[in-house]
């Protein structure tokens, strides 16, 4: 390796924060319907909305967290607060009631919105324009976020066997205290690549104004969880807002490049959403699926649900550092693949995943739990498919935005992702197990129809993106370099 192909410094503090932020985060996705289905005797379909609600919040925040950095607090700020709210909601979900927990799922959704798009945003900042080490840098932080999620799998539920819910979420505070120390540990190496931000407020008025904002945002997200016809009108309502941001940019951009640049990312933008809706099932109907008609046993032990998931993250890790030096060879290439042609592969490789655990209940006999090993397979799959869609788009929407809207950019490509999540809660109704069914022919009956209707979902969104992608090429083109 060249000098000119190694990754900035900074890459590695922010990849390492960002992994233990994605430990609490990916603790919580993988317990909280078995958690509040046995603490807090929900039904699946109300722990699947709560769920949706909650996830998609977790990333539409990050639209307000990338407007607060840029106008107000800038990055480390941001990135610092949202890193001790994280602490601070983690640590309320070992606290009893209800309304507890709607209030600490609240805290964790805006800590992540400060957190987690300004920690994605100050990484591009390390980069020149048109860097071809861009996509290796970002394949190098999601790596990062897939560690901590595979940390948090494969221990968590140990954790919790052993030493029971409250330990479980202690643990996920104590990441996060690792991961703000880790991050101003690292500020020295972000130097080269600080934002620009135009501050012209006086200081205590804008952290006055953006710590206001945060508290009404605390009582909103608290609102919207328990309340889902609320919640949807919300959802829909900034899925509006933010169309209309990207095309308000876009018709203000300097010249037709930089517009086509904004209509481009907004393209691909509508394109994952129903990604994440369908991906989103990993950790909803796919997980319910591996307590239902699983047989959580392997080398004669048991295995905790969790784990599973956990094979997930290790294919992020396996072909992950395949697809980073892929990428980076093949741009010196005519075999390069564009980024819509990425997120056509994307779509297909989802549908193939649920085409594979349909063949598996196909063909297994009736009324058995089915081996944990066809499901670790389905989910390494849908690592390559998570791979050809997430970290691209990252790289896509820093690489794309003028400088000055790459954070609220940023803030809308995590709100496309909360909005997927949101469907994906809805959907998974379909999958939902009533409590007293305990037959496993008639449970896997529910779920061969519900992976069929995910796969056909999957393979819709891969026809449209692959129809798409001649056009979006041309948007993306930059005639001028």
């Amino acid at each position: 390796m060249n000098k000119t192909d190694k990754q900035p410094l900074g890459v590695w503090p922010i990849s390492a924060a960002e992994m233990w932020e994605r430990y609490g985060y990916w603790v919580l996705q993988a317990f909280f319907v078995y958690y509040v289905t046995q603490v807090f005797n929900f039904s699946e379909e109300r722990s699947f909305t709560i769920l949706g609600s909650f996830s998609a919040l977790t990333l539409i925040m990050p639209l307000l967290g990338g407007v607060i950095a840029d106008k107000l607090l800038g990055f480390r700020h941001s990135i610092i607060l949202g890193g001790l709210m994280l602490i601070l909601g983690y640590g309320m979900l070992t606290l009893p009631g209800e309304n507890v927990l709607m209030i600490s799922l609240a805290v964790i959704s805006v800590g992540t919105g400060l957190f987690k798009p300004n920690a994605a945003s100050l990484l591009g900042t390390l980069y020149s324009e048109n860097d071809p080490r861009r996509d290796s840098g970002f394949t190098i932080y999601y790596i990062g976020i897939n560690i901590g999620a595979l940390l948090a799998m494969g221990l968590s539920g140990f954790i919790q066997e052993f030493w029971g819910w409250s330990i479980t979420f202690y643990s996920t505070a104590t990441a996060l205290t690792l991961s703000v120390i880790t991050f101003i540990g690292g500020r020295k190496y972000f130097a080269e690549g600080r934002a620009k931000h135009k501050l012209s407020i006086p200081l205590a008025a804008r952290v006055t104004y953006a710590y206001l904002v945060i508290l009404l945002c605390i009582a909103l997200c608290t609102l919207l969880m328990e309340n889902d016809n609320l919640a949807i009108a919300f959802f829909f309502i900034i899925a509006a807002i933010s169309a209309a941001i990207v095309i308000t940019c876009a018709i203000k951009a300097d010249n037709k490049i930089k517009r086509n640049h904004i209509l481009a990312f907004l393209l691909l933008t509508t394109i994952s959403i129903a990604f994440w809706a369908v991906y989103g099932q990993i950790f909803m109907s796919m997980n319910m699926f591996s307590g239902h008609a699983v047989k959580l046993m392997a080398f004669g032990i048991k295995i905790p649900t969790p784990m599973l998931l956990a094979s997930e993250g290790l294919g992020i890790l396996t072909f992950g550092a395949i697809l980073s030096r892929v990428w980076v060879w093949l741009k010196h290439t005519k075999y390069s693949p564009s980024t819509p042609m990425k997120f056509t592969f994307a779509n297909l490789a989802l549908a193939a995943a649920f085409g594979f655990i349909l063949l598996v209940l196909k063909l297994h006999p009736a009324g058995e739990l089915i081996s944990l090993w066809w499901v670790v397979i389905t989910f390494m799959i849908v690592s390559i498919a998570e791979l050809c869609l997430s970290p691209i788009g990252l790289a896509m929407t820093s690489e794309l935005i003028p400088q000055q809207w790459v954070g609220m950019m940023m803030g809308i490509w995590y709100v496309a992702t909360g909005l997927g999540t949101k469907i994906a809660g809805k959907i998974a109704s379909i999958a939902a197990i009533p409590r007293t069914m305990k037959n496993v022919e008639q449970i896997d009956q529910i779920y061969t129809n519900a992976f069929i209707s995910y796969a056909l979902m999957a393979l819709t969104v891969m026809m449209i993106a692959l129809i798409f992608t001649p056009w979006i090429k041309k948007l993306m083109a930059n005639p001028e370099k």
